[in-house]
């Protein structure tokens, strides 16, 4: 009798069969074994497919070997509009699996990518361009996101350019930029300017913006003279001194492009400001690139250095009410004397510390006996952008580095009482040093008190005001380091975020 019972089928599985397939195709595509179609991708250039394969990892190729295209009935295909090692590097891919992307050729296997429909090298190249946008790519990266319709790498491209806008204004890559997007930089409220590491006023910053207008116009003046009306139209002509309006009116472009109406009334809104919140009113205000705060470092005392707390210090309200005025410069540093105790007396320590302001007021910490061990006197543009002090039982000596240096590094402005490497008061003396956050900030004010040290007068509660542009409403704390004795190393300690406001 035989059995009614049916068997289940066994189903053998080779682990191996995909990649024996791909890597064979990819073999027989090498060695032009069972090709179907010819792709001619240059002059004296070809390459032989398999139609099957093309069609599953492209749309173009899906479409054009479809029934509906006369041109994919023929054995051979022309791509003669693109890069060779471009479609190369993409006919490989469907084979494969891999590309190499790289800053040389990203743009060109994107051009390819898009025109062939593959979605993941597409999708690849744009997330290559977003990691690696920096301020030498950006105004590139700018151009294949608009044409192409990236929009996400065409807002990130922008975000750079302005942030980099001094620099980058000054590149060919600026100059051959279409004017629609050179229109969409210029409308940004958060355009950059940086001249010697520092934020310049608002009148030079508008200054720089203007000078770039100027040089785009210039190179290309035939086709674009027509241009320049709209585009000091999105200069903020109004927030440039007097005196650089009348220089601008006699610009040769602003004559020979018939713009001196354009001049006449940014001078006007300058001189008659309603701000009303009308056109003319947004016209005149300066860019809000940035919020502009001053930070409060923590208080040097001797070998204790403790958190900022609302305390009197001398000068310190003062110093409030000016440098954290309604301009974005306000009242600044731009001198300093210092005084120590006679060196063969102790303590040997800083005695006397002057600090003069842009507002010709000063302000003396300490006393002015002893010795006049160093005095400073910035020159225009520069500002104090790190403080070292080294101290023991007191406060014994002071280095200030300032943006200005041949060198493009930081000046240096050592000695002041005495060399790090000399005697201190107590055995426990550290340097520390303290720098602004945020971006291009730079040493506001200072602040201090006077006491008494066996005898001998000398300053302690020694803190630093730093003025600085704080981005996307994040403030920090001054960065702070420090030596410990006997070592070079410098101990990062970490940056605290501060409330928003």
């Amino acid at each position: 009798m035989k059995s009614s019972r049916v068997d289940s089928p066994y189903t053998a599985k080779d682990p191996s069969h995909g990649f024996f397939l791909w890597s064979g195709l990819t073999w027989m595509q090498k060695e032009e074994r069972f090709c179907d179609v010819t792709l001619k991708i240059g002059k004296d250039r070809k390459l032989r497919a398999h139609r099957a394969v093309l069609a599953l990892s492209s749309k173009y190729f899906e479409a054009l070997f479809g029934a509906n295209w006369v041109e994919g009935k023929s054995n051979e295909v022309e791509l003669l509009d693109f890069d060779e090692d471009a479609i190369t590097s993409l006919v490989r891919f469907v084979y494969s699996g891999t590309v190499d992307i790289t800053t040389d050729n990203v743009q060109y296997i994107l051009e390819v990518a898009n025109y062939l429909g593959i979605e993941f090298v597409q999708k690849e190249c744009i997330r290559f361009l977003e990691e690696n946008l920096n301020k030498n790519n950006c105004l590139n990266a700018l151009q294949i996101a608009d044409t192409f319709a990236f929009e996400y790498l065409r807002e990130e491209a922008k975000l750079v350019a302005v942030r980099y806008f001094t620099e980058i204004c000054m590149t060919q890559d600026f100059i051959h930029l279409p004017h629609h997007l050179l229109t969409e930089l210029l409308r940004e409220e958060s355009i950059c300017v940086v001249v010697d590491n520092l934020i310049p006023r608002a009148d030079k910053r508008e200054s720089v913006v203007l000078q770039a207008v100027f040089r785009y116009v210039q190179y290309d003046l035939g086709k674009r003279a027509d241009l320049l009306p709209k585009l000091l139209a999105l200069v903020r002509l109004p927030t440039l001194s007097k005196e650089h309006l009348q220089e601008v009116s006699k610009h040769s472009l602003i004559i020979g492009c018939r713009c001196e109406a354009i001049v006449e009334k940014a001078m006007k809104v300058k001189s008659d400001e309603t701000g009303d919140g009308s056109t003319d009113s947004k016209w005149a205000k300066r860019r809000d690139f940035a919020k502009c705060v001053v930070t409060w470092g923590r208080t040097f005392v001797g070998t204790q250095q403790i958190p900022s707390k609302k305390k009197f210090i001398t000068g310190r309200y003062f110093l409030e009410d000016s440098i954290d005025g309604v301009n974005d410069e306000g009242v600044y540093i731009t001198g300093i004397t210092v005084w120590r105790n006679s060196p063969t007396e102790e303590p040997r320590s800083i005695c006397g510390l002057e600090v003069f302001y842009s507002n010709n007021s000063r302000w003396l910490y300490g006393v002015k006996l002893g010795q006049k061990q160093n005095e400073i006197f910035l020159k225009e543009n520069e500002k104090i952008v790190k403080v070292e002090v080294q101290s023991g039982t007191l406060i014994n000596s002071l280095a200030f580095y300032t943006n200005k240096d041949s060198y493009g590094g930081l000046k240096s402005y050592r000695g002041f009482c005495p060399d790090y490497q000399g005697s201190c008061q107590g055995s426990h003396a550290t340097v520390r040093s303290q720098s602004p956050p945020g971006i291009c900030g730079f040493l506001a004010g200072v602040a201090g008190e006077t006491c008494e040290f066996q005898g001998q007068p000398c300053i302690t509660r020694l803190q630093f005001a730093w003025k600085t542009f704080v981005c996307n409403d994040v403030a920090i704390t001054p960065r702070f380091e420090y030596f410990e004795p006997g070592k070079c190393e410098i101990v990062n300690r970490p940056l605290r975020p501060c409330q928003k406001q």
